[in-house]
């Protein structure tokens, strides 16, 4: 499997102009999330080819269940997560397996009339916005609390959940990155995605965390799985 250095990875300007989408039901790609995809459909043999000849972006839509455009292919939501391959591994028969990094958060323009076997659209990138310093940095200490009360059943996870609150990395890119390892939930996933509110975002994730611990307790005849 070959790897790209994710260190060097970016959105460059005009990569969104004409962008490669991949309609995958329960599938959201949230920003600094890692993604791994089974490619065999031509149409996306095509599309993971060109992304790796140009170094593009893919953007990962959600289909809107049961509804199809003119043409008759599924409608998608309007905000997508778009990231780049940074690892291939093509398989002998043409099919491959790839993992995407996502890069951040796109609000789908319009969709273009293309030849690619493989749609595209126009697209922009979201903003991100607080809007309540205090309670941002209150659901951050519940992460905390919450990370102490995992350790004391399954310290592995306590400590990956640390890793990801080092607050260098800035505190969006810290709720990012949890939502994407402990939200699971599709229809949740795709919220926060949509969500401008990085505080907004926080507080689905901080929930997530203390079902997460409930969950845990419960499976180790712990309790009631409530904080104390």
């Amino acid at each position: 499997m070959t790897a790209n250095p994710q260190s060097k990875l970016r959105l460059e300007p005009g990569e969104l102009e004409q962008l490669a989408i991949f309609p995958l039901p329960s599938v959201v790609l949230l920003p600094h999330g890692l993604l791994p995809l089974h490619i065999f459909e031509p149409r996306y043999r095509a599309m993971t080819k060109e992304a790796l000849d140009r170094k593009l972006p893919i953007a990962m839509a959600m289909p809107i269940e049961g509804e199809l455009d003119e043409r008759g292919r599924p409608k998608i939501r309007g905000v997508a997560g778009v990231g780049k391959i940074v690892r291939h591994e093509p398989l002998p028969d043409g099919r491959s397996n790839v993992l995407l990094l996502g890069l951040g958060r796109v609000r789908i323009e319009r969709e273009l009339e293309v030849e690619t076997p493989f749609r595209q659209v126009q697209a922009t990138l979201t903003r991100s916005r607080v809007e309540d310093v205090s309670r941002l940095d209150s659901l951050l200490m519940s992460v905390r609390a919450l990370a102490m009360a995992i350790r004391t059943v399954e310290p592995k996870v306590a400590t990956e959940l640390e890793r990801m609150m080092d607050p260098a990395m800035g505190k969006e890119v810290v709720v990012d990155r949890i939502a994407s390892v402990f939200l699971p939930n599709p229809s949740q996933r795709q919220t926060l995605l949509e969500e401008p509110v990085v505080e907004k975002r926080l507080a689905i994730v901080v929930d997530r965390l203390a079902q997460y611990l409930v969950q845990l307790r419960m499976e180790r005849g712990g309790g009631d799985g409530l904080l104390h």
